[in-house]
């Protein structure tokens, strides 16, 4: 399956996006691969509801797709741009509203290590329009009431984190933090980079 064990690599982790620009990481930079033709789809959309599975919203959203291991999400599935519906095992079932980015508005992703030598990264730089949108999508984010200050990270079909976005994403710079192993990251950032 495509990509699956870079997602495999994220499940347990929390995603967070983040504003680059306070921090300088290139010295550390390990890995950067174009992302001309990605490997791993990756997609970033808003958060318009989650139902827990106990409540009776959860039955209200039949997923879109990857409902098990055996079922993956196919590239048609998730190019719906209105917004599609996918279950996690950590948040239940989430409502995505309609597609912020994806894997063609990165310009290039980078390995890079975190302040912590054992702690890894993965730095996505986006392209123009990827910048604008996710500023966009990131500034609306920052003002709205739960679930909707939320950024969906979706890679290959897999809900990885739903981030809490506290201000504006105008860099241009996100950056997915798990804890990465330095393998892990450069191996994600392959993946998303199309190397």
């Amino acid at each position: 399956m495509r990509g699956s064990r870079h997602v495999a690599l994220l499940l347990g982790g929390a995603i967070l996006l983040a504003a680059c620009g306070a921090t300088d990481t290139s010295a550390n930079d390990v890995s950067t691969t174009p992302a001309s033709d990605p490997a791993a789809t990756l997609q970033m959309r808003p958060v318009e509801s989650i139902a827990l599975p106990d409540s009776t919203a959860y039955d209200d959203h039949e997923p879109t797709c990857g409902v098990d291991a055996a079922t993956p999400c196919t590239d048609v599935q998730l190019l719906d741009p209105d917004g599609i519906t996918l279950d996690s095992e950590d948040v239940g079932r989430a409502v995505l509203g309609a597609l912020v980015i994806d894997g063609s508005n990165v310009a290039s992703a980078s390995a890079v290590e975190a302040g912590d030598p054992a702690e890894w990264v993965v730095q996505l730089t986006l392209d123009h329009e990827g910048t604008t949108a996710v500023a966009t999508a990131t500034g609306n984010a920052a003002s709205a009431t739960p679930p909707a200050n939320q950024i969906a990270i979706v890679v290959d079909g897999t809900l990885l984190s739903l981030p809490v976005v506290q201000a504006p994403i105008d860099s241009g710079l996100v950056v997915v933090s798990a804890g990465f192993t330095k393998q892990e990251a450069e191996d994600l950032a392959a993946a998303l980079g199309g190397s």
